[in-house]
């Protein structure tokens, strides 16, 4: 794991994310620092695979119920689903990401940012690769209004 002070680290454990290309739930661990959220492959490894701000982000619990200790990340880019092993582990998780963050969940501007991502992947999941297609190119299985 990469170094941090142990006066840095706010916590960290496992946690199961989700994949934004690759939608497979792979097992990550994560330290908050501050107000960045780091995840690495395991424990071990020194550099960290990604690295979430949670300052300009909230949270909140899932409500999928297929993941029953899901619970999400908003930013401005993206929606993050994370699991943990436990209950109790997803609300520790979830207090102290929401402690991290300056943005409280009745912000209009994320919850206008949060529709606009969750539009922008409905799209994105309306469009497959057909493989017979003269240019290879994307082609949408139905027509979304406003989007040619």
């Amino acid at each position: 794991m990469a170094c941090f002070k142990p006066s840095e680290t706010s916590h960290s454990g496992p946690l199961y994310k989700l994949g934004a290309l690759n939608k497979a739930w792979k097992n990550r661990w994560f330290v908050l620092v501050g107000s960045k959220l780091y995840y690495f492959k395991h424990k071990e490894v020194k550099q960290p695979q990604g690295t979430i701000r949670v300052d300009q982000a909230y949270v909140r619990v899932s409500s999928d119920q297929s993941q029953p200790c899901c619970f999400e990340i908003v930013t401005s880019q993206r929606i993050y689903q994370l699991t943990a092993t436990s209950r109790s582990d997803m609300n520790k998780w979830v207090e102290v990401l929401m402690s991290a963050s300056t943005i409280s969940r009745e912000n209009s501007m994320f919850q206008y940012l949060e529709d606009t991502i969750a539009q922008a992947e409905v799209a994105k999941a309306a469009l497959a690769v057909v493989p017979d297609s003269p240019t290879g190119m994307e082609s949408p299985l139905y027509t979304i209004p406003g989007i040619e």
